[in-house]
């Protein structure tokens, strides 16, 4: 209470400032003693209440009703005093002991005008304070926004009720709302809304029903809070490639049978004395720029996701599987590097171009592989060859050889083969680092800031060997793997946030532009990127252990099938099944011995992800 009377006299009649329901009332005290307080309001509503609830009280007392509506109505024809920044922080006793203000009037007129004009005023542990012209901009930004929450949430609570159609404002708030609530994030105003219309409530059920799932559901995609659906579409970006120099040959891609967002195309041509190689990448930062929405989705998405159930684009799939990928259908926005190579495929000299060009041919792994005569592919894999003698030193690949892809096709769960060690693959992965290295030279001969990817070489404690881990880093380090004193990520900017950031990068400093992001900016990307890419193949993982019960459900119940242990936890087992290569938890009521083991799966539970077995042999 900001007045307190001297003990002995009457509070009857005493006008007083009270909050209801977050609304500032008048009223009059009707009775008064030690404990609580009856307070009458203008609509003849008598309240009790405690002390503390009385934000200011009058000096003088007043007749009933009339004395209080002839007060409230002079209050408007009382001048406010000049209130300058000086008299702040203080406390309302202090600001009218400072204007010299002392009765009942000016009092109300001040304290009423203190709190109506949040703009420019606000209280804190009982002081006041003046805003600034930067924080009033500020507040004033502020109260926008909240009032433009509680009017779309009015909206949402509609479409709850009764199925009222969503503007795409509310439904992209919504969607990005119950996105955030997967990924544990708290926000209150929705929860309360969710649990009045539904008491109990499914978030996955809600995002399918706006449309943010894919075709088929995948339960750990629906339950991970990561985006699927688009509301940035890339209306706002110019598609004309003139201001490209157009390539005087042109190129041929290799990908997967079933690709559709081709990063990459290659070209090959005899010259006198050698030839020259060109690596063409897609090049989405012609079109984007800092402010570019779609840019900011990319980052924020971090990179596309290949489940069985189908693909997450980290851009909408007009973009990443037409206008920007390198298929055939017309000229191609691309960041090319050139290498010239002697007759012997050493290396003589190299540049970056942006330009545009024409892709002739998009070949498939399986169907190259069969048909392995193409004088352009011998000549490459020549290319290949030297650069893989050249870095001799560097690791060898110990990747597993054989890869099993699981895929959703006609309503049939395939398990698909592929050579990860096939001549092809390994030369397209060859060309792909050669294209990484020089990128990664050119950014650090011209001092562009970009994200590096280095390796950390440790010893693992319990296998005892010698083990990598790969992480961004505005600076470069020497990378073992590639044998290279910086390397990075440049190849896949329709698939990879980080490659679609360098590319950005290296892209200006050709047109003679600044940087998208300076080394700080990126220095602030590296967590917020690599917490998205580890929740990613967390979900990723998921979906896959999900998506291989299935398999097995559908294919190899009540079959033999062949096991290697690989951790006991909590009482299950982790097998790696034969010769998928997947991991399972398998419960057995049979003492489990060695690390082989050969079993009949009779049950699968898809709750607890776990596989109920009978040993065999």
């Amino acid at each position: 209470m900001d007045q307190q009377n001297p003990a002995g006299i009457a509070f009857e009649g005493k006008i007083v400032l009270i909050y209801e329901q977050g609304e500032l009332l008048f009223g009059q005290i009707a009775k008064y003693d030690d404990t609580s307080v009856l307070v009458r309001l203008e609509r003849e509503e008598i309240l009790r209440l405690k002390q503390s609830r009385i934000m200011l009280i009058s000096k003088d007392s007043y007749e009933q009703e009339t004395d209080l509506n002839a007060f409230k109505h002079k209050l408007s024809a009382i001048p406010l005093p000049e209130l300058t920044h000086e008299i702040f922080p203080a406390s309302f006793g202090e600001i009218t002991t400072k204007l010299n203000i002392d009765s009942d009037l000016p009092r109300f007129a001040l304290f009423l005008h203190l709190k109506e004009n949040d703009q420019l005023f606000y209280s804190k542990k009982g002081r006041y304070h003046a805003r600034d012209e930067e924080e009033q901009n500020r507040y004033l930004g502020q109260k926008i926004e909240q009032e433009k929450r509680s009017e779309q949430l009015a909206r949402i609570s509609e479409y709850f009720e009764s199925g009222q159609e969503l503007s795409p404002a509310a439904e992209e708030t919504l969607v990005h709302d119950i996105r955030s609530l997967q990924r544990g994030e708290r926000i209150d105003d929705l929860e309360k809304l969710l649990r009045k219309h539904f008491g109990k409530y499914d978030l996955s059920a809600l995002r399918r029903n706006l449309g943010d799932s894919l075709e088929i559901p995948d339960p750990a995609l629906d339950e991970s809070g990561l985006p699927i659906k688009f509301f940035a579409s890339g209306t706002e970006l110019d598609f004309s490639l003139d201001a490209l120099p157009e390539a005087s040959h042109q190129a041929f891609g290799i990908d997967e049978d079933d690709s559709k967002d081709f990063d990459d195309a290659i070209s090959i041509e005899e010259t006198d004395g050698g030839y020259l190689l060109g690596i063409h990448i897609s090049n989405p930062a012609f079109f984007f720029d800092k402010d570019s929405p779609l840019l900011a989705e990319a980052i924020q998405r971090a990179s596309s996701l290949y489940l069985p159930s189908g693909v997450v684009p980290m851009l909408p799939s007009h973009l990443s599987d037409q206008l920007f990928s390198l298929n055939t259908s017309g000229l191609k926005a691309v960041l090319s590097l050139y290498v010239r190579f002697d007759e012997k495929f050493r290396i003589i000299t190299w540049e970056i171009k942006a330009q545009k060009i024409k892709i002739c041919q998009n070949l498939s792994f399986s169907k190259v592989e069969k048909e392995y005569s193409d004088h352009r592919l011998k000549t490459l894999q020549k290319i290949c060859q030297s650069l893989k003698d050249e870095r001799e030193g560097a690791e060898k690949n110990e990747d597993r050889r054989f890869f099993y892809s699981l895929q959703l096709k006609d309503d049939k769960l395939l398990a698909i083969k592929k050579d990860m060690h096939s001549p092809l693959r390994l030369m397209i992965e060859e060309l792909m680092v050669l294209y990484n290295r020089y990128l990664a030279i050119y950014a650090q001969n011209n001092e562009v800031p970009v994200l590096y990817r280095n390796i950390s070489q440790y010893i693992d404690p319990q296998s005892k060997k010698h083990s990598n881990t790969a992480y961004l880093d505005t600076e470069p380090s020497f990378h073992p793997g590639i044998g290279t004193s910086a390397y990075l990520h440049a190849t896949s900017p329709l698939r990879r946030a980080v490659d679609i950031i360098n590319q950005n990068q290296i892209y200006n400093k050709l047109m003679g532009k600044g940087p998208l992001f300076s080394s700080e900016e990126l220095k602030e990307l590296i967590p917020i990127i690599e917490k998205r890419l580890l929740y990613i193949r967390e979900t990723m993982q998921k979906s896959e252990r999900y998506w291989f019960l299935k398999f097995l459900e559908k294919n190899h119940m009540h079959t033999p099938l062949q096991g290697e242990v690989k951790a006991f936890i909590k009482g299950k087992i982790r097998v790696e099944v034969a010769p998928w290569g997947k991991q399972i938890m398998v419960a057995s009521d049979s003492v489990i011995e060695g690390e082989q083991l050969y079993f009949i799966i009779y049950q699968i539970d898809f709750d607890k992800m776990l596989v109920n077995i009978d040993l065999i042999g």
